[in-house]
């Protein structure tokens, strides 16, 4: 599973799945964000750290662990929730799609697109969401524009996955509740659906 930011610390703590939570800094993709939880932790790690200073390099930062300074860990991790989630928006650029305005030849080209990307795809009973990790874009297209021209919306939505190796979603329901209040809208949806892929929490919805 993909997570958008580690969190390393060696308390239980209730945030989304969207974050890995491990205590073994040595493990974790270093290429995401990270926040240590510890002061302790983080001297173990990083020796030479001022404890001024709550940045460590340019992708890790560090807080107090809530024993030691409970203000300062719940602020500092709310702010990292929001500055991770808002980096990764900030990446994912919005295209809406013309069904109706695209030729045939375009059409089957697009499909193609989508099977041969790394997507998840949101819908609801207007729209189609289809995020392309490769290409870190959101693709819109209106179902009531496929309806307009007889487009079947069941079968195009299942031609979005011929590869078997899209997330297709259009329910958010299954997802936990701290993941689910980081999403704030429908185009942002698909993106963090991504997150999902090859997850416990993805798998046991589809059976």
């Amino acid at each position: 599973m993909k997570y958008i930011a580690n969190i390393i610390t060696n308390n239980k703590i209730e945030i989304s799945s969207f974050f890995n939570i491990t205590n073994d800094f040595n493990t974790i993709d270093k290429t995401i964000p990270t926040l240590i939880i510890g002061w302790n932790k983080v001297k173990d790690l990083f020796p030479s750290q001022n404890i001024l200073e709550n940045k460590i390099s340019d992708n890790i930062k560090w807080t107090f662990s809530k024993r030691e300074k409970r203000y300062q860990y719940e602020k500092d991790i709310i702010e990292f929730i929001n500055d991770v989630c808002s980096y990764m928006e900030q990446k994912v650029n919005y295209r809406f799609y013309n069904y109706i305005l695209s030729t045939q030849e375009r059409r089957n080209n697009f499909v193609n697109y989508v099977n041969n990307g790394n997507c998840s795809i949101y819908y609801n009973s207007k729209f189609v969401y289809i995020y392309n990790f490769n290409d870190s874009v959101t693709i819109g297209i209106s179902l009531l524009d496929l309806l307009y021209i007889n487009v079947n919306i069941n079968e195009f939505i299942k031609s979005l996955n011929k590869n078997g190796n899209n997330i297709i979603c259009n329910d958010l329901n299954f997802i936990d509740k701290n993941s689910f209040s980081l999403i704030k809208d429908n185009i942002k949806a698909a993106a963090y659906l991504n997150y999902l892929k090859n997850s416990n929490i993805y798998i046991e919805k589809q059976d």
